[in-house]
């Protein structure tokens, strides 16, 4: 059902000695139990004031028939939030 929104939860957990972080991505309602998100994510030095940012997801979706459909919804969800993460990712670095 299209017209309906579900609810999911993104938690993340940095340790911000090492730069990296652990994160999952659980929907709360349809296929919640079925469906697991999780990765990790880090920030790499490149030099001087430079880094590389890596996102490592993995997408387990036990649905048959459409599964492949809902990880790619939720990937796409995912992709669309990068432009802000960064954002706030630049604001922080930038306090340090």
């Amino acid at each position: 059902d299209k017209s309906k929104t579900d609810r999911a939860v993104f938690t993340e957990e940095w340790n911000t000695s090492t730069f990296e972080a652990t994160w999952t991505y659980r929907m709360e309602e349809t296929f919640g139990d079925r469906v697991k998100v999780e990765g990790r994510k880090k920030l790499v030095a490149k030099g001087k004031d430079a880094c590389l940012y890596v996102d490592e997801t993995s997408v387990d979706v036990n649905v048959p028939v459409i599964g492949g459909m809902i990880a790619g919804t939720v990937l796409s969800s995912l992709g669309k939030a990068q432009p802000r993460l960064m954002e706030w990712m630049k604001k922080k670095l930038h306090e340090r």
